[in-house]
């Protein structure tokens, strides 16, 4: 039979004890960092809710005063940017989610 000295038996104990209080706080402060990431993306998803109005209108004033586009031609331009914006914020907020830097780097086709 292996006997094991009391003071060995001590020093495993507490390093055992020190890994499962530090595992402990890196779980806690790995939640901590997604619930600060989840709160800034729906922050960021609300400011771009907000904001689109005066958005469209900047974009619509830039494409008639600029360039010249009228009616239909500026309502498809106008839609195309928006629908691109879109897909832009969705990207960042999706990569920023999911942690994903190469979701952020390399954005899917369309």
């Amino acid at each position: 039979m292996i006997e094991v000295s009391s003071l060995v038996a001590l020093i495993v104990a507490e390093v055992l004890v020190g890994l499962v209080i530090l595992s402990g706080l890196l779980v806690l402060f790995t939640m901590l960092r997604k619930g600060r990431i989840r709160k800034a993306a729906h922050h960021l998803a609300e400011r771009v809710r907000s904001d689109k109005p005066k958005r469209v209108e900047r974009i619509k004033t830039l494409l008639q005063d600029r360039f010249q586009y009228k009616d239909t031609e500026l309502d498809q331009a106008l839609h195309n940017i928006m629908q691109s914006e879109m897909l832009l914020y969705q990207n960042v907020i999706n990569g920023f989610l999911k942690d994903d830097q190469v979701h952020l780097g390399n954005p899917p086709k369309k």
